[in-house]
C-alpha cells in the first residue's frame, strides 16, 4: 500500500469491528497495552469500533473509542452481528473462550498475535541465566500454563480456520518463525492469509529529533519485575562503568543486590510517550538490553529519534534496527562488563516511515477490509 493512503467511508456504510483485548488503557492505566490503543486510534476513523477489554469492571471510553466490560458487551449487544472481529494477543483464558461464546456474532477473525501468547516463554526467556537474582521467579502454575498453551493454542485454530474465514499478524518475521516451531502447525503457510506487520511507533518520535545535552550519561526504560528485559544487565553494567551516571526508570520491584552502585539511581515512574524524547535529550545514549521480544516497540522509538541506543544483539533487534547507523548490537553473554568508555556513541536521525501508521496500522486496515469483503 502506497505510504500515506486515506481510508474513508460514508459514516452509513461502516463495517461493524469488535475487537477483544486482556487489557486496554484507560485514564487510571493510560500505560496498559497502549500499542493497541495506538493503532486503533485509526480504525476508529474507518470502522463503527468497540472494544472488549478483559481486565474491565465497568465500561468507560477512550479518545471516542468505546470500550466494555465483557458484562457489559453480552448486556448492549445480544445477538449483534459483526463484520469482523480481531483479536489482540489471544490467550486461551479469554479470548478463545468468549469466541466460542459468540461465534455466531461475527463473520470472520483476524488474529494480532504480539508474542507470549504463541511461543515457549520457559524454553526463550526463563531458561536464560541472569545476573541477579529477580524477586519473582517464574512459578510453576504459569509454567505449566504455558505448556498447555501451546497445543490448545494450535489445536483451538487448526478447528478454527475450517470453520470461519481466519487471517493472522503477526508483529515481525522473528516471531512468526519462533512461534511455527513452537506450536508445531503449519497454519500460517499460506501468505494469503498471514502477514507480518511490524507495530507502530507513536508519532512524536518521528517528528522530533534528538538534541542532547549531555547532562547525564545512560538511560535504561524498563519494568522491573520480569528478567526479559534485562535490568539485571543494566545494573551490572553500571557497576562496571563507574566513571558513567546510570539511570533506570520503571516500575515494579527490583532484583536482589547486595550492594547498589552508588552511579546508578532509581525512577519508580513510568515516562509517557509525549515528555520522552525532552527526558532523553538529557542522555548520552539508551541502554535496552533485552533476552526475548517479539519487536521492541520502544527501542523502535528510540533509536528512530535519533538517539544513541544499545541493545542486545538478538535476531529481532537485528531485524529492526539494523539499517539504523546509531544502533550498537551487544551478545547479552558479556553485555554487563562492557566498558562503555571505548565505544563510539552515534546519534544518527532517520527520517523513515518503516514504523509509522501508513506502513504499520495502515496496511492492518487494509488487510480487515479486503477480510470483510471476501464474506462479501
Amino acid at each position: 500500500m502506497p505510504p500515506g493512503k486515506e481510508f474513508t467511508k460514508p459514516m452509513s456504510k461502516l463495517k461493524k469491528v469488535l475487537v477483544i483485548c486482556q487489557n486496554y488503557p484507560s485514564r487510571e492505566n493510560p500505560f496498559s497495552q497502549p500499542f493497541i490503543h495506538n493503532r486503533l486510534k485509526e480504525f476508529y476513523k474507518v470502522f463503527d469500533l468497540s472494544v472488549v477489554s478483559f481486565a474491565a469492571t465497568e465500561s468507560y471510553e477512550m479518545d471516542g473509542i468505546k470500550v466494555y466490560s465483557e458484562k457489559d458487551f453480552s448486556k448492549h449487544f445480544g445477538m449483534t452481528t459483526f463484520d469482523s472481529l480481531i483479536s489482540h494477543a489471544p490467550n486461551i483464558r479469554n479470548h478463545y473462550r468468549f469466541i466460542l461464546r459468540n461465534f455466531f456474532n461475527f463473520m470472520n477473525i483476524l488474529f494480532i498475535f504480539h508474542g507470549y501468547e504463541v511461543i515457549d516463554i520457559q524454553k526463550r526467556i526463563y531458561n536464560q541465566p541472569t545476573q541477579l537474582k529477580f524477586p519473582h521467579p517464574y512459578p510453576l502454575i504459569s509454567k505449566i500454563y504455558h505448556k498447555l498453551k501451546l497445543p490448545i493454542t494450535s489445536l483451538f485454530l487448526s478447528i478454527l480456520k475450517t470453520l470461519k474465514k481466519c487471517n493472522f499478524i503477526f508483529v515481525s518475521q522473528e516471531l512468526l518463525k519462533e512461534a511455527t516451531e513452537d506450536l508445531k502447525c503449519n497454519l500460517f503457510k499460506n501468505e494469503k492469509d498471514t502477514f507480518v506487520v511490524n507495530n507502530p511507533i507513536n508519532s512524536i518520535f518521528n517528528s522530533t529529533s534528538y538534541q542532547p545535552t549531555n547532562e547525564f550519561d545512560f538511560i535504561c526504560i524498563r519494568p522491573f519485575d520480569d528478567p526479559k528485559y534485562g535490568i539485571d544487565i543494566f545494573i551490572k553494567l553500571a557497576e562496571y562503568n563507574p566513571e558513567f551516571s546510570f539511570h533506570l526508570h520503571g516500575k515494579g520491584t527490583l532484583p536482589v543486590f547486595k550492594t547498589w552502585p552508588s552511579n546508578l539511581k532509581v525512577f519508580h515512574k513510568y515516562i509517557s510517550p509525549m515528555e520522552l524524547p525532552s527526558i532523553l535529550n538529557k542522555y548520552r545514549a539508551a541502554i535496552l538490553p533485552t533476552r526475548w521480544d517479539s519487536q521492541g516497540v520502544l527501542a523502535c522509538e528510540i533509536a528512530t529519534l535519533g538517539m544513541p541506543l544499545l541493545t542486545s544483539e538478538l535476531p529481532v533487534c537485528k531485524e529492526m534496527l539494523s539499517d539504523l547507523k546509531n544502533v550498537i548490537f551487544i551478545n547479552n553473554n558479556n553485555f554487563h562488563e562492557i566498558k562503555l568508555s571505548e565505544l563510539k556513541l552515534v546519534s544518527h536521525k532517520t527520517f523513515s516511515t518503516i514504523f509509522s501508521h501508513e506502513r504499520t496500522t495502515n496496511k492492518e486496515i487494509e488487510i480487515s477490509l479486503n477480510l470483510i469483503e471476501q464474506n462479501g
